[in-house]
C-alpha cells in the first residue's frame, strides 16, 4: 500500500505530533475508532474546500469516515475549516466541491478561492482539459482554469471535467460546486 496511514481501533497519533498530508494523500479508516478525540491532528499541504483527507479503507465494513470525521483536528487552517462527513475539508463560508463516489477518481477535481476568482484544478498529465460549468465550456491544455466569482451562482452549480490523455483516452469527472456567499 506504500505511503499510507491507516487508523482503526485504539490507534492515535500522540498529542503534540501531527499528520502532514501532501497533495492527494489520505488517512484511511479501517475500523471503529475507540480512542478519545482528537485521535490525530491533520495538516494538509493545501487547504482547499472539497479536498478529501479521510477515506474508508477498501476493506472497511462500515462508513467509518461519516462516523468519525469529528475525531480529527486540523492545524494551520484557521477556525473556519473542518472535515465534513465525506472526509473532505470544508470552510464554513465560501465555496466547496463535492465529487460523487462513482465519478472518475483519477482526475481529482478541486476548487479554491483566490482574489475574487475561483480556480478549478485537476490532476496534471493530460493533453487537454474541457471544463463545463453550468453549461459554459472552457477548453485548455492546462490542468486549471480561473473563473470570475460572478460565473457561479449562489447555491449548487454543475461541473463536468473531461480530460484526454496522450493516447487519446478520455477521462471524465462530475461534481457539484456549492457557493455559499
Amino acid at each position: 500500500m506504500g505511503n499510507e496511514l491507516r487508523l482503526g481501533g485504539s490507534a492515535a497519533i500522540a498529542s503534540g505530533n501531527e499528520v502532514y498530508l501532501p497533495g492527494y494523500h489520505y488517512i484511511y479508516l479501517t475500523d471503529t475508532l475507540t480512542g478519545t478525540a482528537p485521535v490525530a491532528t491533520v495538516t494538509p499541504e493545501n487547504f482547499i474546500s472539497g479536498l478529501q483527507v479521510l477515506r474508508n479503507a477498501e476493506d472497511a465494513v462500515s462508513d467509518y469516515v461519516s462516523l468519525y470525521n469529528g475525531y480529527f483536528a486540523l492545524k494551520d487552517g484557521g477556525d473556519a475549516w473542518y472535515i465534513d462527513s465525506a472526509g473532505c475539508l470544508q470552510n464554513a463560508g465560501g465555496i466547496s466541491l463535492s465529487v460523487p463516489a462513482y465519478s472518475s477518481d483519477d482526475l481529482e477535481p478541486n476548487v479554491a478561492e483566490s482574489g475574487g476568482s475561483y480556480v478549478f484544478s485537476a490532476k496534471s498529465g493530460y493533453s487537454s482539459y474541457v471544463w463545463t460549468i453550468n453549461g459554459s465550456i472552457q477548453t485548455t491544455t492546462e490542468n486549471s482554469v480561473t473563473l470570475a466569482s460572478s460565473t457561479l451562482a449562489v447555491g449548487s452549480n454543475a461541473l463536468l471535467l473531461v480530460a484526454t490523455d496522450s493516447s487519446g483516452e478520455v477521462h471524465e469527472a462530475t461534481a457539484t460546486v456549492t457557493r455559499t456567499e
